[in-house]
């Protein structure tokens, strides 16, 4: 990954944590939406795959260097880019599915065992009001991962095609 590229992912994952973290966003009205979004995404990337195999272009990326990584060439690079984002959505999906289970005998099990341990209700609704957070922050996040990997497959190929022209 280019190193712009690389600090730009991770202060977009950090920002959309904390954003989402400070207003409270719940990932489960959207987990649906965005199991069907990252199935589009997965065709893309399917798709993209499909296109550079065999093709001219691939061949040609073969050949040419990367500009900042002397020991990768661009279709390294860009082959690097789909398996990250394929991680990603599928990542992402798990984590929709996650969401949209039942999680009640869990629940039900860690506030048992807080309140035995701790003897605290209000530690367990501390504890779970973060921990429930926490966890749809990071969906968020990885939901986010998925449109900035992306854009960045979309950016490599069409930058691509324009500089061979």
């Amino acid at each position: 990954m280019e190193r712009t590229h690389k600090k730009h992912t991770k202060m977009l994952f950090a920002f959309i944590f904390a954003l989402s973290f400070i207003l409270r966003w719940n990932f489960t009205s959207i987990a649906s939406d965005s199991i069907s979004f990252i199935s589009i995404a997965l065709a893309i990337y399917t798709v993209s795959i499909g296109a550079l195999i065999g093709s001219s272009f691939a061949e040609e990326l073969k050949n040419i260097t990367h500009r900042e990584r002397k020991d990768l060439t661009q279709l390294d690079m860009i082959s690097n880019y789909m398996k990250l984002g394929i991680i990603m959505s599928m990542i992402t999906i798990i984590l929709s599915l996650v969401v949209k289970l039942d999680h009640s005998f869990l629940l039900e099990l860690f506030h048992i065992m807080i309140i035995d341990i701790f003897n605290n209700e209000t530690l367990w609704r501390v504890l779970y009001g973060i921990g429930k957070q926490i966890f749809m922050s990071t969906c968020f996040s990885f939901l986010s991962m998925n449109f900035i990997f992306m854009w960045y497959v979309f950016k490599f190929i069409i930058n691509r095609q324009v500089d061979n022209r």
